[in-house]
């Protein structure tokens, strides 16, 4: 297996790990998960808002590495880019749980990039 395959693993279990400090508040109603109060502010609204990111943004990364995979699979990039997206949104994610607006901006941006760029490798 490839690392950008590693990265696509550690990418699809990330969201779950993210979502733990928001669930492990006092606050948090595991009957009522949706509509739990522990999501609406603070650390804990914090990293549900980066789990939800995580989600939102973890598609079309998949789909970016297995259409590398599929159409050029002798690229040599893929595993740097893939290493390269990994490593931002950590980076974004921490940012999120430190309340860095602004540096989780410029980290999105460079990761939405990244990952256009990992399309670019496809042709």
């Amino acid at each position: 297996m490839t690392i950008a395959l590693y990265c696509l693993i550690i990418l699809a279990i990330m969201p779950y790990i993210v979502i733990i400090p928001a669930k492990i508040n006092k606050s948090y109603d595991n009957n009522s998960p949706r509509l739990s109060s522990a999501y609406k502010e603070g650390f804990a609204g914090r990293s549900y808002s980066a789990h939800q990111n995580c989600m939102e943004a973890f598609p079309i990364f998949a789909v970016a590495v297995l259409t590398v995979f599929f159409l050029n699979p002798d690229s040599a990039y893929i595993s740097w880019c893939a290493v390269i997206y990994t490593s931002l949104r950590i980076l974004y994610v921490l940012a999120y749980y430190f309340d860095q607006a602004k540096i989780r901006s410029i980290v999105w941006t460079l990761a939405f990039a990244t990952n256009l760029y990992i399309f670019t490798l496809s042709a």
